[in-house]
């Protein structure tokens, strides 16, 4: 047997192996769908999620537009989140900008300024809408806009209350 025999052996072997892997934890769940979601066994932290239970992504447009002080990208942002059709507001340089809705000593732009959930969530003194007991069957705006999204917030509530039930059981 030749080198290269062996190696490809152990090539074709390791990504049989690493290709079985890859399904299974896909198959399985581990792998999030959405940046909001998270694997089946890891423990839920609203204080480390944004008010409405998503995560946002570091590759988020506007985040990524804000982080780079690009007017441009500034502007496709504002148009593909259609601000001016839904709040009447013509883009702002001023106000355009995102640093995600928790994020401590940064401003607040506009789209953060004009969510109901975020204001909601401060209003009733909660990290995340994952705590709020009237999440499955609240309209705010976001949920209207995105229902699948909130069909993925009010299942990680669930799952964030079944562990939290598990916790207290613990320690009781």
């Amino acid at each position: 047997m030749t080198e290269r025999e062996v190696d490809r052996r152990t090539f074709l072997v390791t990504g049989a192996r690493t290709g079985f892997a890859v399904c299974g934890v896909c198959l399985c769940g581990g792998l999030p769908a959405f940046a909001g979601e998270t694997a089946k066994d890891e423990i839920i932290d609203p204080a480390k999620r944004e008010y409405c239970g998503y995560v946002c992504p570091d590759d988020c447009k506007f985040l990524r537009a804000t982080l780079e002080n690009d007017l441009e990208a500034k502007k496709a942002a504002w148009a593909t989140w259609e601000l001016e059709k839904r709040f009447g507001a013509a883009f702002d340089a001023k106000q355009a900008f995102c640093f995600r809705c928790k994020a401590p000593g940064k401003p607040e732009g506009f789209v953060v300024s004009h969510c109901d959930v975020r204001a909601c969530v401060r209003k009733k003194n909660l990290e995340c809408c994952i705590e709020c007991a009237e999440l499955p069957d609240c309209d705010k705006d976001l949920w209207r806009r995105f229902p699948d999204f909130k069909k993925k917030v009010v299942e990680l509530r669930k799952r964030y209350l079944a562990q939290n039930r598990t916790t207290v059981a613990e320690k009781g």
